[in-house]
């Protein structure tokens, strides 16, 4: 009997397919944020734990001015980030082969390829938002490193202060 929408209701067969590959997917998208977990949970912490050693030197330089050189520190990390987002998907794409070969034969390749796009997406951010967080709790004393900096180096600020072309 159709719906209110004129559809037939699906055939037991159809229903059973649906459910199978319903399961099939609930399965998948566990199996990658399993692994996911595993093999990238560390290295949240290990980015965080290296940006915030880097943001440490750039209190002690003698070359440049803390706050130049913090900022050259907070680019790279960015430039860090989007390689590590490429790298995940890749390396994820590829540790993970079966479940795509399997997503593919049940018609869900590209939602699962979706769905690791915003999870790896989701690891990054994170990770930037943190790295966010570390860098506002440097502020104030890369403030007065940089300020400290000006005033041990006075003929050599006029190095560091000129506009870029």
């Amino acid at each position: 009997m159709p719906n209110c929408f004129g559809e037939k209701p699906p055939t037991v067969d159809e229903a059973n397919a649906l459910q199978g590959r319903q399961e099939a997917a609930d399965h998948m998208v566990r199996a990658l944020r399993e692994y996911q977990q595993a093999r990238f949970g560390p290295v949240h912490a290990d980015y965080l734990k290296i940006f915030s050693d880097r943001l440490k030197n750039a209190l002690q330089s003698d070359d440049s001015p803390p706050m130049l050189v913090a900022k050259v520190e907070v680019e790279l990390f960015a430039e860090q980030i989007e390689k590590l987002k490429s790298r995940m998907f890749e390396e994820t794409v590829k540790a993970m082969t079966h479940w795509f070969d399997v997503a593919e034969k049940v018609g869900a390749r590209s939602e699962i390829e979706s769905l690791l796009q915003q999870s790896v997406a989701r690891f990054c951010q994170a990770i930037g938002s943190d790295a966010l967080k570390i860098a506002e709790s440097y502020a104030e004393l890369l403030r007065d490193a940089d300020a400290a900096w000006r005033q041990k180096y006075p003929e050599r600020i006029s190095d560091f202060d000129k506009p870029s072309a």
